[in-house]
Parts: C-alpha cells; structure tokens; sequence
C-alpha cells in the first residue's frame, strides 16, 4: 500500500510540474498555443461565478480508500485567478483501527490556464487552505489542510458566456497539520456557471 501511495504523489508532482512548465512555454514562444486571450474572449471563456458538486476517492496514509463528496463554489475576481471555497467529507476505515472522518472547510485560490490549447484551456492549478475536523473513533480534532490541485472544467456548450454546466476531474493532495492522516485523492466535479 505505501508503494501505491508514493506513486500517487510523484504522478501529482508531476502533473502540477508539466501543466506550470507546459503553460510557461505557451506563454513566452507561440502565439498559436498561447494562453493569453484578448479582454472580450476572456469574459466569454471564464463565467465568473460557479457552484458545484464534487465526487471521488480519497486514500489517507494507513487508511483504506473511502468517497469524497462535498460543495464547491467560486467566483472568477480577476481573471485568470479564481477564489472559492470547497465544504467535503469523507470517512476512511481501516481493519484493527477507528475508521477516520474528515469534514475540510477549504479557501481555494485558481490559476485557470485559458487560451486555445485543446486541454489547456481548460485547466487549472490551485491551492486550497482552512480548517479540518478530524474524528479517529470518538476523538475529534481540528487540523489544518493545505491541499495542492490539478485539474480541468470541461464546459457542456462551449462559447456561451454563462448559464451553461461543466463537467471536470482534479488530482488532488492534502497535507493536514496531522501529518499521519495526508491523503491523495481524485475528484469529479459538475459544475453550473452562472
């Protein structure tokens, strides 16, 4: 099981390492695959404000995998940075130990990627922070999260400036302050923008 949890976390590193290395390049060599777009096209792409439900597996160190399912809710300030924030929980057990119970109340801050590249333009990175209740058993604890994501939102019907759903996966890992409980986990998200 530790194997598997170390190959998670190179696969994150890098991911996160290729999306910042691949829009970097974008940005400084070819304008065809470039990320910037003009005022207009941006608004078009990036909706401001969005809620959404998120679904997936979280695996925690020394716990099995359990469902992830939470809220999630942004708005784009100034694009292309986004804030939100995310209210999830999950329940890992595990045989011989209490099952472990988190509830994350996260402020999340985007990078959205944009432009015309295919995958890219719909890609994100991010950080979420805040705090974590964290029950082992009966015990209740509050720790702090700090969770780097990859990710993308696929918008349903492309080119319409809001109203429309999206459809979206990020990798995630969260690093609580309770250092023997961090967690890989992988996440979908159908999102409505408005």
């Amino acid at each position: 099981m530790t194997h598997v949890y170390n190959v998670m976390k190179i696969t994150m590193v890098t991911l996160l390492v290729m999306f910042v290395s691949f829009a970097t390049f974008a940005q400084t060599n070819d304008t065809s695959v470039s990320v910037q777009r003009e005022d207009n096209d941006w608004k078009k792409e990036f909706p401001k404000p969005h809620m959404g439900l998120i679904a997936g597996v979280s695996d925690a160190n020394h716990y099995k995998a359990g469902a992830e399912v939470g809220v999630d809710v942004g708005y784009q300030p100034y694009v292309p940075y986004g804030l939100g924030l995310e209210v999830s929980t999950v329940n890992n057990n595990e045989d011989g130990k209490s099952d472990l119970t988190r509830t994350k109340f996260l402020v999340k801050g985007t990078y959205n990627f944009g432009g015309t590249t295919p995958v890219l333009r719909d890609s994100y990175v991010g950080l979420g922070v805040g705090p974590m209740l964290e029950s082992f058993g009966g015990d209740t604890n509050v720790a702090v999260g700090f969770m780097p994501t990859v990710g993308f939102d696929v918008p349903l019907a492309r080119g319409q400036a809001h109203d429309y759903m999206s459809l979206g996966l990020a990798a995630r890992y969260l690093a609580s302050t309770n250092s023997d409980t961090n967690a890989f986990s992988v996440n979908g998200a159908l999102k409505y923008w408005f």
